[in-house]
């Protein structure tokens, strides 16, 4: 399943973002800040959904999507900053979002264990 939204991110964020008409230093900002958001919230999903794997599946997410970028290089050597700055923003977007989403459940969970009775039923008696 993370291969499967690797590649949709990849081609639809990655990819779109590196093969659109981008020009100037701030469009080019924008979008690598856009890849970054939109690959931190897949990281995210992923950490919460999985804390215990979540950072191991940064690999399966992001190479799609760094791979993608990377063709660019083929197409315009001379945007070489921009798609290693997408590439960038690709992996360092993913395992920050895992990582992040992995801490946030741990500590729910945390929190939960604690307002939880202690001892016997669970449910409450009146």
């Amino acid at each position: 399943m993370a291969v499967a939204f690797g590649l949709l991110w990849g081609f639809f964020v990655a990819f779109n973002v590196v093969f659109s008409d981008v020009f100037g230093l701030s469009d080019m900002v924008g979008a690598v800040a856009f890849v970054l958001v939109a690959y931190l919230g897949l990281g995210l999903a992923y950490g919460v959904l999985g804390p215990k794997t979540g950072v191991r599946w940064t690999g399966w997410i992001a190479t799609p999507g760094a791979l993608f970028a990377l063709l660019m290089i083929s197409d315009n050597p001379s945007r070489i900053g921009y798609t290693a700055g997408v590439v960038v923003a690709v992996v360092g977007g993913t395992l920050l979002g895992s990582w992040l989403g992995s801490s946030l459940r741990r500590r729910l969970d945390t929190w939960s264990a604690r307002r939880r009775p202690s001892g016997g039923d669970s449910t409450a008696t009146g």
